[in-house]
């Protein structure tokens, strides 16, 4: 609990890629932003801020959202569910 885990997602498009978004979102429905980058290192995108908190535990999902870098500012996503099974306490005894 409150250990950072690192996430990267690849994203492109012909008009070039403006910015990407990391949610969370609970086994209740509960849709968190994590963070947003803007920049990129080839397409690869490296999401530092994400941590497991207690209201993620049984199925929750991460969704990585891009959006185009074009007038119309087309937005693509796609998700994975993970299955948090138990949390254990951080590196700094954090419960």
């Amino acid at each position: 609990l409150g250990d950072e885990i690192e996430v990267s997602a690849e994203a492109a498009h012909e008009n070039d890629i403006s910015l990407v978004r990391l949610y969370a979102i609970t086994p209740g429905g509960i849709d968190s932003l994590i963070q947003t980058l803007g920049a990129s290192i080839d397409g690869k995108y490296k999401f530092s801020e994400f941590s497991i908190y207690s209201d993620m535990v049984g199925n929750a999902t991460i969704k990585v959202e891009a959006e185009a870098a074009n007038p119309q500012q087309t937005k693509g996503s796609n998700q994975i569910m993970i299955k948090v099974l138990g949390i254990h306490e951080g590196k700094n005894d954090r419960d």
